[in-house]
């Protein structure tokens, strides 16, 4: 292959190789084991899902670091606030741990 070819491939395979850098760093890709062929298809489809939400799911187009930090923000926030409810509504602490971790 040409220099010129081969510069060419590698700009049709970026997109790619940026979604399976962000996939392993962000949804940890590289760190989930399924063994099952069913599982495995399953997975196959939820990761772009994952990923497409994290695009778009803030109502709005964006690059996936902001959705993700935006999605995980809110995911924080709402953790903290449920932590609060049952602060105010005396649970046992040792209750609330079992839920949230």
């Amino acid at each position: 292959m040409s220099t010129r070819e081969i510069l060419d491939q590698y700009v049709e395979r970026w997109a790619i190789k940026v979604f399976f850098r962000q996939s392993k760093d962000k949804l940890a890709f590289d760190r989930y084991q399924v063994r099952s062929s069913k599982g495995i298809r399953r997975y196959w489809l939820l990761m772009p899902l994952a990923h497409l939400v994290a695009c778009t799911g803030c109502g709005e187009a964006m690059p996936f670091e902001d959705g993700y930090a935006y999605i995980y923000s809110h995911i924080q926030e709402e953790r903290l606030r449920f932590i609060y409810q049952c602060g105010a509504r005396h649970v046992l602490f040792e209750e609330v741990l079992a839920l949230v971790v």
